[in-house]
């Protein structure tokens, strides 16, 4: 047998180019029929109504999918629900409603000074915080207020009293050292976490700011509401 027999009927690679460029065109297509899709729902749906129906129908999203809908931005039209169960595999894939409770003032906080609380459930510890720089979903007219579980992604080691307002990063967790950036989503800077802190939904109405859902699965948990006692709802 021949070299020229071992390849008759393989595709050469002008033909391979050819169907992997008629593949990303599929694609193209086939997302820009879900954008149209998504602009149509957007002006039939409220902000939070459309969210549900996202989360709902599709078990979760992605947080590039959510960067045009602001998870800082202020929501404030009832309660809230949840309205998809977060997974396993990835912290800060899936954005999750929970009932809204009050964390603090607006008026009262300083710039690199965290506010302790506990949210969804008693004992998952979490810190909000004023950077005095804009943040990745950042909350209110600065768009510096945020707020993460203070759960160490790697292996829950406790992150309280450890964010650094020069750097506006919380760490280095006193298990093994890892950091993780408030100003980006949580993402880790350095160490052996491999997953971004949980950030948590917040809502502003007037001085107030509420915590209302969570993106991503806290450290040691099936469910960010199972397995435990909520907070009390504010």
């Amino acid at each position: 047998m021949t070299s020229d027999d071992t390849t008759s009927g393989a595709p050469s690679p002008d033909d391979r180019a050819r169907e992997f460029a008629a593949a990303v065109r599929a694609a193209e297509r086939q997302a820009e029929q879900a954008k149209s899709e998504v602009r149509q729902l957007e002006t039939a749906m409220s902000r939070r109504d459309f969210l549900g129906f996202v989360l709902g129908a599709t078990g979760g999203a992605v947080l590039g999918g959510l960067v045009g809908w602001g998870i800082g931005a202020s929501t404030g039209d009832g309660d809230v629900a949840m309205v998809a169960e977060p997974t396993t595999g990835g912290a800060g894939d899936v954005l999750v409603f929970y009932p809204r409770v009050r964390v603090a003032s607006v008026s009262e906080l300083e710039v690199g000074q965290p506010v302790s609380f506990e949210y969804p459930l008693v004992g998952q510890t979490a810190a909000l915080v004023k950077l005095g720089k804009p943040a990745q979903f950042g909350l209110g007219a600065d768009q510096d207020i945020v707020a993460f579980s203070t759960k160490c992604t790697h292996m829950g080691w406790p992150l309280d009293g450890t964010f650094d307002p020069q750097t506006c990063v919380f760490g280095p967790c006193p298990g093994h050292f890892s950091t993780f950036d408030a100003a980006v989503g949580g993402q880790v800077v350095l160490g052996q976490a491999t997953q971004r802190l949980p950030q948590l939904m917040l809502a502003l109405e007037d001085d107030a700011v509420y915590a209302e859902g969570v993106v991503g699965l806290v450290y040691g948990y099936r469910s960010n509401l199972l397995d435990g006692e909520p907070v009390e709802v504010s």
